[in-house]
């Protein structure tokens, strides 16, 4: 399916949404390609780390990218806005880092005595907030298997020049080929409800139409697109309406990152758990 560019002077904008698998392993990427008004321009499950490792710059791999969702050898062009939500933890805790020496500071945590959601050698800012709004424990980049996970992302981040100084939980770069791209880190399971061996039902009022019709006439949908396809339609919600989102607050070290997640998303109803689904 080829691209449908709009008029001549005008940008286009694009939601790229990315379930991201581990390392050397069989999981794989999902990844789901929105157009600027929403439509499903397409799905992949795929490994993205040879690309991570043989792309020279953020062009080639968002060509990669639209490639496999696509079919065809296609990029963004010049003026164009790519936004992009990653289901990964961004960082690692503050007090981890602090224990490794990392960050050029070093130290142990005093709190150690607390339930596990509240060691900060374990839990991030970000995910101790969703617990408490949702009693939700989200999976720990220290001890689940989602640290592979992290790496990856942070690995993207790092390779392809992304800066958040100048908003906390924001990641953003204008690309090589003059591409506005911008990254956020999302949780589907926040817009399931539990139970299933899925993690649940998709939920989230803001999304949920959507989700449901362009899931209905996109054939087979694995596991990981199904989540890819969450990604995408929170990050167009994102884009039009951040308010939506909770933000981080003074207290959330921008080091760690930040979950966006709609705050319809507190409801009642969600139950305890943990699992990034």
């Amino acid at each position: 399916m080829a691209l449908e560019r709009p008029l001549v002077g005008e940008m286009a904008c694009y939601y790229l949404g990315w379930d991201i698998g581990a390392w050397r392993t069989k999981q794989k990427d999902g990844l789901w390609l929105l157009d600027g008004d929403g439509n499903s321009l397409g799905k992949a499950a795929c490994g993205l780390q040879q690309s991570l490792a043989d792309e020279r710059d953020l062009d080639g791999f968002l060509e990669f990218c639209f490639g496999k969702c696509l079919g065809t050898e296609v990029t963004p062009r010049r003026g164009d806005r790519v936004v992009m939500a990653v289901d990964a933890p961004f960082g690692f805790p503050k007090d981890f880092r602090s224990l490794l020496g990392i960050d050029g500071e070093g130290g142990c945590s005093e709190r150690v005595d607390a339930k596990a959601i509240d060691i900060g050698y374990l839990y991030r800012g970000t995910e101790q907030f969703v617990e408490k709004r949702m009693g939700r424990i989200p999976l720990s980049p220290v001890i689940h298997q989602i640290g592979s996970q992290t790496t990856k992302v942070m690995h993207f981040l790092c390779r392809f020049l992304f800066d958040s100084s100048k908003e906390k939980g924001v990641w953003s770069v204008i690309s090589p080929g003059e591409v506005e791209v911008t990254v956020i880190e999302v949780y589907p399971a926040t817009c399931k409800t539990r139970g299933g061996e899925t993690g649940g039902e998709v939920d989230c009022p803001e999304i949920l139409n959507d989700f449901t019709g362009i899931k209905s006439v996109s054939g087979n949908i694995s596991d990981d697109e199904e989540d890819g396809l969450i990604c995408a339609l929170l990050a167009r919600l994102f884009d039009g309406n951040r308010k939506a989102f909770h933000e981080p607050g003074d207290d959330i070290d921008p080091a760690e990152g930040w979950i966006w997640y709609p705050r319809s998303c507190d409801k009642s109803g969600k139950s305890s758990g943990s699992g990034r689904c």
